[in-house]
């Protein structure tokens, strides 16, 4: 077996989305698991309720709650968050702070970064 090229610090595992997902399990939703291995098998056999607590997680933003979650035994046939409505604008300017809301890189050219907070004044003014 091959050595990994790469490992993550203990403090940058800490800090991932994942360490804080999985924290937020813990303490909201009174799910715990080992490791991501449980994680991901709780997301196959229980789908609905792992993308709930994604929403959940995510803070997104419903002007209407989903009737249902998920129904439907196939990918194709599925329908996510039956009746729920969201604005996808409201829920990308709800931040107004200074990360990166947009980065565009180009070849040759200096990458362009627009944080939350000039998305937001950008946006107010249009």
């Amino acid at each position: 077996m091959s050595k990994p090229v790469w490992r993550p610090s203990q403090q940058s595992i800490a800090n991932s989305n994942f360490s804080k997902y999985f924290k937020f399990l813990r303490e909201t939703k009174d799910l715990d698991f080992k490791n991501y291995s449980s994680v991901y098998q709780w997301s196959i056999n229980e789908p609905a309720q792992f993308w709930k607590t994604i929403a959940d997680y995510s803070k997104l933003i419903l002007s209407k709650t989903a009737n249902s979650i998920l129904s439907g035994q196939k990918m194709f046939d599925s329908v996510w968050f039956e009746g729920a409505k969201l604005n996808f604008a409201e829920n990308l300017l709800k931040f107004k702070d200074t990360k990166p809301a947009i980065i565009h890189k180009k070849e040759n050219e200096p990458s362009q970064i627009i944080s939350y907070e000039e998305l937001y004044q950008l946006t107010a003014k249009a």
